[in-house]
């Protein structure tokens, strides 16, 4: 990472090369031992060229970069080291969670470990510098505790959204539901009219289509029912009648 603010030499070379120096510098290179590299590249050789009138980078170049540029660079290392660090810090406070959790929470980790940290320091204080720490203390716990209440209620929101996305989901397939229901009887409504409408007219009525249809039904095969027979009424005779009365 290298200040946009710097116009040197070496702050102008192409970034991979940049970054090729900073690493040899922080491997212990010297400036004595990067200078015949550098000039040996065909992008220090064009670059002084055109923009500075063909003079070489020096080691006074180099020594100016390291304490600029390198520097600037040194601080967004450990900048990207220190992240990493809180995020593997983070990961051991919170096992069971699969994703990385938002730096915010991390800082917020961080935070509370300070203050926790800090307390033994105010107990050791008295008189002024005590009652100084112990505002300022106060001061960043109101502001921490602020930060987790707000924290909460985006949580009860979220959860809220969720249980109205569950609820208009049952309500749809409940809908879905009754609206089958109702198709059903509609349909068999239908079709029991025209059943009885045919079936109550006489056969010889019937067009061909109809008594095709109806042969094919499973009731038109059964057998037809004989006639129940009438009961057979006997009368009594009386003993005293003569046989020509009986037969009468």
């Amino acid at each position: 990472m290298s200040n946009p603010n710097r116009c040197g030499k070496i702050a102008r070379l192409p970034k991979p090369i940049r970054e090729e120096i900073n690493q040899r510098l922080e491997r212990g290179a010297t400036a004595r031992s990067l200078v015949p590299w550098l000039n040996d590249l065909p992008e220090v050789q064009a670059l002084v060229e055109v923009e500075f009138d063909g003079h070489l980078v020096s080691e006074h170049n180099l020594s100016q970069w390291r304490n600029g540029g390198y520097q600037d660079w040194l601080r967004y290392q450990e900048a990207v080291a220190f992240a990493e660090h809180l995020h593997e810090r983070a990961g051991d406070m919170k096992a069971m969670e699969k994703d990385r959790m938002p730096m915010s929470e991390v800082f917020s980790l961080w935070m509370t470990s300070r203050l926790a940290v800090s307390t033994r320091e105010i107990e050791s204080l008295k008189g002024d510098a005590a009652w100084r720490k112990q505002r300022q203390f106060c001061d960043d716990l109101m502001k921490m505790r602020r930060a987790e209440q707000r924290d909460e209620q985006l949580q009860l929101e979220r959860e809220r959204l969720e249980l109205q996305r569950a609820k208009a989901e049952l309500q749809r397939e409940r809908r879905e539901i009754e609206h089958s229901e109702k198709q059903r009887p509609s349909m068999k409504g239908r079709s029991q009219p025209e059943a009885k409408s045919k079936s109550a007219r006489p056969w010889q009525d019937w067009s061909a289509e109809e008594k095709i249809a109806g042969a094919r039904r499973p009731e038109t095969h059964r057998s037809p029912k004989s006639p129940t027979p009438s009961p057979c009424i006997i009368r009594p005779c009386a003993p005293d009648m003569e046989p020509h009365e009986r037969a009468a």
